[in-house]
């Protein structure tokens, strides 16, 4: 399983993380999360 921290890093490294959402390796709530995370440090 991945792990969310490995998730949310592979974003800020700016890879496309949807295909962890689908494959249900994070939640939609953890993916949320992870993408309001970056859209305030922008």
């Amino acid at each position: 399983m991945v792990d969310y921290e490995f998730i949310k890093q592979m974003h800020e490294w700016g890879c496309d993380i949807s295909g962890y959402l689908t494959s249900g390796a994070i939640t939609q709530a953890e993916y949320d999360e992870i993408m309001g995370d970056s859209n305030g440090s922008i």
